[in-house]
């Protein structure tokens, strides 16, 4: 049976200032898996993240979830930026709370549910409910603007690189907790990332871009079960994948040079 497909564009096109970042973009993001994407900087990924989220317009084109037109934001896309955007008027607490109402459309919200106490257990913030979001090393609010969205609960999660200003230590522990997660309840996510070693790690596929104009020019399976852990980085395995898909990379972005 085919992997079924979750999100998808058709004939997507975004043009900034005459210049074109987003041309005739036309892909399917497989449903219930992670998908990582890692392309040059400036090549467009994270203006597509923002085309699907619907956080701005494509000059052409159209998105789709489940076949469904997406002309606007909603609580089944979600995108966790590279920098936070947390409420600096509301605690940790009111902030997971609020992806909550936003998933169930709710203006009060009662103690939270297990599932979002377990969210906050694992990222590492459950202690730190009470605090607001100036009281947060950079580190403690990348946690919680992670730990919003998974509250949402949402089909598909977009991630513009959201730890790329953590230390390695705390990027192993977050890495597992969207290894986990994802793969537990089934969410299609997709994570730009410019580290090969933590898209190989994270993803079960993934995608070779080149740009701009953003274009997907290969797709690898990633050869690694579900039930994976930290230690899966010092296995030769590993190391032998992540250099087959550097390969690919340097070459086909250095054919567009």
């Amino acid at each position: 049976m085919g992997v079924t497909s979750s999100l998808a564009a058709s004939n997507l096109q975004k043009t900034y200032d005459g210049s074109t970042i987003i041309d005739s973009f036309t892909f399917s993001l497989p449903a219930h898996q992670i998908t990582s994407l890692l392309a040059p900087s400036g090549a467009g990924k994270s203006t597509l993240l923002r085309l699907l989220a619907c956080l701005d317009r494509p000059t052409a084109g159209q998105i789709t979830l489940r076949d469904a037109p997406v002309t606007a934001p909603q609580p089944d896309i979600i995108l966790v930026p590279q920098a936070d955007t947390l409420f600096p008027h509301l605690t940790v607490r009111d902030q997971i709370a609020f992806g909550y109402r936003l998933r169930h459309n709710k203006n009060r919200v009662t103690q939270p549910t297990a599932y979002r106490e377990r969210i906050m257990r694992e990222l590492g913030i459950i202690q730190l409910h009470d605090r607001y979001p100036r009281q947060l090393s950079g580190g403690q609010r990348q946690r919680v603007s992670l730990a919003r969205a998974l509250a949402v609960q949402p089909a598909v999660l977009l991630c513009d690189e959201p730890f790329s200003a953590l230390d390695e230590a705390a990027r192993q522990e977050l890495r597992m907790v969207v290894r986990q997660i994802g793969t537990e309840f089934r969410q299609t996510i997709l994570f730009v990332t410019h580290s090969i070693q933590e898209g190989a790690f994270l993803a079960d596929e993934m995608w070779v871009g080149v740009g701009p104009p953003l274009q997907i020019t290969s797709r690898l399976r990633v050869p690694f079960g579900s039930n994976r852990t930290e230690e899966l980085f010092y296995e030769p395995a590993f190391t032998q994948f992540c250099k087959k898909f550097r390969d690919r990379y340097q070459a086909e972005a250095g054919a567009r040079t």
